[in-house]
């Protein structure tokens, strides 16, 4: 169970809560975020969380009880997360102005 929540599955749905709602409440203010490339938009948030991401993994693998792979699955997962959420938005966006 442990390992469920570390990895993929409870990674991506974090980051793909916390980007949704952020995006779904604070991203229609943003006028950059809605004229930007949909493309450049999604790898910048997959960049960004990424970057987070390790900074965070450094410091949970201080803890003994979480298993040592956490150091790549929780980067990768959360980039996934990211660019999956940022692009399906910006498509509803596009489907929103037609």
């Amino acid at each position: 169970m442990l390992a469920a929540a570390t990895s993929i599955a409870g990674t991506s749905a974090a980051v793909a809560l916390i980007i949704g709602i952020w995006l779904q409440h604070r991203g229609f203010r943003y006028e950059r975020l809605r004229s930007s490339s949909p493309v450049l938009l999604a790898a910048a948030f997959g960049a960004g969380t990424a970057v987070v991401a390790v900074s965070l993994t450094q410091l949970l693998a201080a803890v003994p009880a979480l298993p040592d792979r956490i150091r790549v699955d929780v980067p990768i997962a959360a980039s996934i997360a990211a660019v999956i959420i940022t692009s399906r938005w910006c498509s509803t966006l596009r489907k929103e102005e037609r």
